[in-house]
């Protein structure tokens, strides 16, 4: 048994005062990670709506060069419109020679360098960088035409910062 409780009181003040040190510091972990986590979706939400705006502005120019055949002049992707992949080989060769394509990345699309890197279109939306490049292309027996695209948007700050969309686009 004790005999001397002099110090007792102030024991308890401190573990007491430990253990709520220790609740402080958990939830002040919780609230950094929580905010980085916020900052994180943040910037993945504005390069994935950059993203979407290159499928949009893609979009529109398609009602142009379906209806017309082909896209604007200063555009030579157009030997890949309404030709079935398999034929981009024989209509894009001043394509592949202009902008120094092998055949391989006319449609290479398995990682965001090669879209970057062998881009069709690229525009600039904000601070944004979007990479448009038209990888597969099917006709239908219907005269419609199925085009898959894959899109990537990048900070022109933080190459870090990007979202990849594929979309699938079908036209009459």
């Amino acid at each position: 048994m004790i005999k001397n409780k002099n110090g007792i009181a102030l024991v308890t003040t401190l573990v007491l005062a430990a253990v709520s040190m220790l609740l402080v510091g958990v939830l002040m972990n919780l609230v950094l990670k929580g905010t980085k986590i916020s900052g994180a979706f943040k910037q993945y939400t504005s390069a994935l709506e950059a993203a979407k705006g290159g499928v949009e502005d893609f979009v529109v120019s398609m009602k142009t060069f379906v209806y017309y055949k082909g896209l604007p002049t200063d555009n030579k992707s157009i030997c890949k419109i309404q030709q079935d992949t398999a034929n981009w080989k024989e209509s894009c060769k001043n394509y592949m020679e202009a902008k120094g394509y092998t055949e391989a990345e006319l449609s290479s699309h398995s990682s965001v360098e090669d879209i970057i890197n062998y881009p069709d279109m690229v525009k600039d939306f904000g601070n944004y960088k979007v990479y448009v490049k038209l990888v597969d292309t099917k006709g239908s027996a219907d005269g419609g035409w199925y085009y898959t695209v894959d899109v990537v948007s990048q900070n022109k700050n933080n190459s870090q910062q990007r979202a990849w969309l594929t979309v699938l686009i079908r036209t009459e």
